[in-house]
């Protein structure tokens, strides 16, 4: 995913799908069989996102802890609202057209 790609989708995640703190996202090196993180800061959330994966597997690991930074407020990791919330980042992705795959 190239740094304009990843701009371009935060601007539209950050107008469709806002969080309740600001979001910090940054591609980094992790090992391969990480795909991404995100951690509660004390002004927000850090998400990282693989960058040596395949750019479309970069962006769904965004939506991944992109969802994370949405329920964290209110529930757990895992759960049905997590779930709840990916899923509605998934569908937007495609139905917005913003997959490039």
């Amino acid at each position: 995913m190239t740094t304009r790609r990843l701009r371009h989708l935060l601007r539209m995640l950050r107008r469709e799908h806002p969080t309740n703190l600001p979001v910090q996202v940054l591609r980094v090196d992790l090992p391969i069989r990480e795909w991404g993180d995100c951690d509660r800061l004390a002004r927000g959330y850090q998400i990282r996102i693989n960058r040596r994966l395949h750019a479309v597997v970069q962006e769904i690991a965004l939506f991944h802890e992109w969802a994370h930074a949405l329920t964290w407020s209110v529930a757990g990791d895992h759960g049905a609202l997590f779930a709840e919330r990916f899923a509605s980042l998934i569908r937007w992705y495609q139905a917005e057209g913003e997959y490039e795959g």
